[in-house]
């Protein structure tokens, strides 16, 4: 029951934010009006204005002011919802928005937003309380808090157990740089004081199975604690069928948007181990074609080839029906109804699910794919129109390992192992499980330390490439195609690392060949970012900027990358305007690094693979101007004897005209040919690995600038000018020449 109202602020600027806080259990912050988000059951914003300064009226006839007014009150609305969200685990919430005379209740949830129409609340005085009361009586699940999550009492079991497990350990904790000789870890090595005083919080080694070593990175632990902030609320999550129970505090990584995806991924204590592990909180389409993330990890267990996280446990919360577009009853059946803007039926499976919107409702914001997450949010905000919501189920994944970036790799040698690493990752997914990735990144490559034994029982510190997020990862048969067919458009989403083909064809079915380009982007951008190369500091960002995060659109939506790309990739060159060749350098500043061999048997490859596609292109519409059957005719050398005689042509030293398309070379097919599988680019990594004197020194700080914010960038492609255009387009030059002729003599003539 929500019994608490309390004014947050008060601003010319933005609207009249209070809040709505449980009656009991909560004490409110007394004397100050900072809105306590972890508290807050609804929201209440006041706005005047009336019509003109609605954000959810209709914009079509609004003026510029009012637009930017309405957008600008927007974003303030979202802030404030996405914070609730944030501290907060949800499925929905509601708020109540007064514009002058009118009200509505809006419900926000991460696939959008549902709005009632207007109601003019002055008629009858009676809807307001009557709205609030009913809201304030609904229960926790109604009014949106998610029940698989408990919230942590100050100075419980479980309170006390996290602030422990944060506390350094001289025994447990281990430096992870690579090389490092570790002695072997004894059982029975005494547990210190700070540790042993709890028994909630004693590492029970025990619990774990014999061959794992107990001991903790030092950076995680770090990271563990750093999530334990003060305000942030701690909470226990229950993960799978089994409920598996595990111990949150602040996201050590969230989604920026409040609409979307809504992952949160955090560094969680597993109850049952008393180890930190990693966890991620998220919101996944739902579809029958669809295969959450853990069930393909699930596939991995067991073998020790795949640098692939290690599955813990994984599934849908509340499997009852209740997705992102629809949950059960709130019990609001009378007065101002914000659920009656949709109808909703349950059953087994968020799949069943129907949605509608009635007159009175919209629903705004709906969820985008994510290769829209990067759109300015102004653009986002006024993309509303009238349409169901998406279904999206929440999902919850728990898997052992937790890696860092892999930009924190410390020379060229160790970036190019860590990639073969996943490459071969990728292979062997792809042979032995007939699995595609299907979202290679930079973002999804982490760098996992691991503990390696020797035969005399000492360890040492290794650190491999781990490959992750295989959230969008499909079956395929032997031939690559996916063995269950996706009848929806196929996102595309870490756009800057997508192959040339996949930009421009974003239906297409990803194949090999177009990971093993978008691996191919990873290590560049690395190299260009951390290694010493000929290019220089001033060109860096301006470089990424142009290779990478700039796309060529066209007047019917379809895109292109950027010339910089499509060069570098289609003639098998690295270049940069005013610079030349970009060539890295070894310790001694000299361009005989062997990373610059790699990268251009790579892009050979690759140039290989843009000149067959071409090729076949090319033949495709050359099919499409064959001649059509026609009638009979005589052929020329029936008649070449008259035209010799009548025009005096000479027969002799006539040659077969060249076709229109010469063909490829063998060598060219042979190129294109090795990357649709990985066994050409393992052995092109292993060759240049092994058999080359790598530098050990040559990474530098990141030289893009500490500001530089990777954002796509659209440069509009004008349609082409046909012939009518031109005529138009010179007559209207040539009667402007005239008129300053004419007005020129006229000039002189005074």
């Amino acid at each position: 029951m929500v019994g608490k109202l309390r004014v947050a602020n008060v601003a010319n600027d933005v609207p009249i934010l209070t809040a709505f806080y449980p009656s009991q259990g909560v004490e409110p912050r007394r004397h100050t009006r900072a809105v306590n988000w972890p508290d807050v059951r609804m929201l209440f914003h006041v706005e005047t204005g009336g019509e003109e300064h609605d954000p959810f009226h209709d914009l079509s006839n609004a003026s510029s002011s009012s637009r930017e007014r309405r957008e600008s009150l927007i974003g303030h609305l979202i802030s404030d919802v996405h914070w609730v969200f944030l501290l907060q685990h949800r499925t929905f919430l509601y708020t109540l928005y007064i514009n002058g005379d009118y009200l509505r209740v809006l419900r926000w949830n991460r696939a959008g937003i549902m709005v009632t129409r207007p109601v003019f609340y002055l008629d009858d005085p009676s809807v307001l309380p009557r709205l609030v009361w009913r809201l304030t009586h609904l229960t926790d699940e109604q009014q949106g808090l998610d029940t698989s999550v408990t919230r942590l009492q100050v100075g419980s079991e479980e309170y006390k157990l996290m602030n422990e497990l944060a506390r350094p350990n001289p025994i447990l904790d281990i430096p992870c740089n690579e090389g490092l000789e570790l002695p072997p870890f004894a059982s029975s090595d005494p547990i210190p004081a700070s540790t042993a005083s709890s028994s909630a919080a004693r590492d029970a080694s025990h619990r774990l199975p014999p061959d794992d070593d107990p001991r903790v990175f030092q950076y995680i632990r770090e990271d563990f604690r750093r999530s334990l902030e003060s305000v942030w609320p701690r909470y226990c999550i229950k993960v799978g069928e089994e409920g598996r129970e595990f111990l949150v505090a602040k996201p050590v990584g969230s989604s920026e948007e409040l609409f979307g995806r809504g992952c949160n991924c955090y560094i969680a204590v597993d109850r049952a181990t008393r180890r930190l592990v990693w966890l991620k909180d998220s919101w996944r389409p739902v579809d029958e074609r669809s295969t959450p993330e853990g069930a393909v990890l699930k596939t991995f267990v067991g073998d020790p080839k795949m640098s692939a996280p290690t599955l813990i446990c994984h599934g849908y919360v509340g499997w009852s029906g209740a997705t992102s577009r629809g949950e059960t009853s709130t019990g609001l059946d009378a007065g101002v109804n914000p659920s009656s803007a949709r109808k909703e039926t349950s059953s087994e499976s968020p799949n069943a699910e129907k949605i509608a919107t009635a007159d009175d409702g919209r629903v705004i914001g709906v969820k985008r794919a994510r290769e829209e997450d990067s759109e300015p949010e102004a653009k986002k905000r006024t993309r509303r129109a009238t349409s169901q919501l998406p279904a999206y189920a929440q999902y919850r994944l728990a898997v052992k390992e937790v890696g860092f970036d892999l930009e924190r790799f410390t020379s060229s040698w160790q970036l190019v192992r860590l990639i073969f690493e996943c490459i071969k990752t990728h292979s062997r997914a792809w042979k032995e499980y007939g699995i595609l990735h299907g979202d290679i990144s930079e973002g999804n490559i982490l760098i996992c330390p691991t503990i390696t034994r020797r035969k005399d029982g000492k360890g040492i510190v290794v650190w491999h490439g781990m490959l992750i997020d295989w959230e969008l990862a499909r079956f395929v048969d032997k031939d690559g195609k996916p063995i269950r067919a996706h009848t929806h458009k196929k996102p595309l989403l870490s756009w800057q690392f997508a192959s040339l083909d996949a930009v421009r064809n974003p239906d297409k079915i990803l194949g090999v060949e177009d990971e093993l380009e978008a691996f191919f982007n990873v290590l560049l951008v690395h190299s260009v970012r951390f290694l010493r190369s000929t290019l220089p500091q001033r060109s860096v960002a301006p470089f990424v900027t142009e290779f990478w995060d700039t796309f060529k659109m066209y007047p019917d939506g379809s895109l292109e990358c950027s010339d910089l790309k499509q060069k570098a990739l289609k003639r098998g060159r690295l270049e940069c305007n005013g610079v030349g060749d970009v060539l890295f350098c070894d310790d001694g500043y000299a361009t005989v690094h062997p990373l610059n061999g790699l990268l251009l048997e790579l892009m050979r490859r690759f140039q290989a693979r843009y000149a067959l596609l071409q090729w076949e292109a090319d033949k495709r519409t050359e099919s499409q101007f064959q001649p059509s059957p026609a009638l009979p005719c005589p052929g020329p050398r029936v008649v070449l004897g008259e035209l010799e005689a009548q025009h005096n042509i000479l027969a002799s030293g006539h040659q077969a005209l060249p076709p229109v398309i010469p063909p490829l070379s063998p060598k060219t097919i042979e190129l294109a040919r090795s990357l649709q599988t990985h066994t050409a680019v393992i052995k092109l990594f292993s060759k240049w690995m092994i058999n080359q004197e790598w530098p050990l020194h040559d990474k530098v700080g990141d030289r893009l600038p500490d500001d530089y914010v990777s954002t796509r960038r659209l440069v509009e492609v004008p349609a082409p000018v046909n012939a009518h255009q031109k005529r138009e387009m010179a007559r209207k030059r040539q009667k402007l020449e005239e008129g300053d002729i004419a007005g020129a003599l006229r000039r002189q003539s005074k």
